[in-house]
């Protein structure tokens, strides 16, 4: 039994180890109602119906609707909002179910910055 005692122990130190670490690099962008606002930048476009917004990386960032943004598509734009969740569900009907979760950017006010994308990849 005291043979075990110390083998137990370790064993025990790495399971909390090993949990420390995963909540460290599980950090989500935050969902709260009151999340501080944030601004992002560059060039609107829409993608399967929806609207996103490209950086110079080609990384997007989907957005919510808002008005005005139709007017301003294909303008580089400066928004401001927050970051939120939204889920979506393609399920079909008697089908398995499709629903997932999608990150998105919650619009609040939208500056028109350039009438073009220039510098931006298509």
């Amino acid at each position: 039994m005291h043979k075990l005692l110390p083998l137990f122990l370790a064993l025990l130190t790495l399971v909390a180890l090993a949990a420390h670490a995963s909540a460290q690099t599980e950090a989500a962008p935050p969902t709260d109602k009151n999340a501080v606002s944030a601004e992002i930048q560059g060039c609107l476009r829409r993608y399967q119906g929806q609207y996103i917004l490209v950086d110079k990386a080609n990384t997007f960032e989907w957005l919510s609707s808002y008005r005005g943004l139709k007017n301003l598509l294909d303008h580089e734009v400066r928004l401001t909002g927050k970051p939120a969740m939204r889920t979506i569900d393609t399920t079909p009907w008697g089908g398995a179910s499709s629903v997932k979760e999608q990150w998105y950017f919650q619009v609040k006010s939208a500056e028109d910055v350039a009438p073009n994308c220039a510098g931006y990849p298509q």
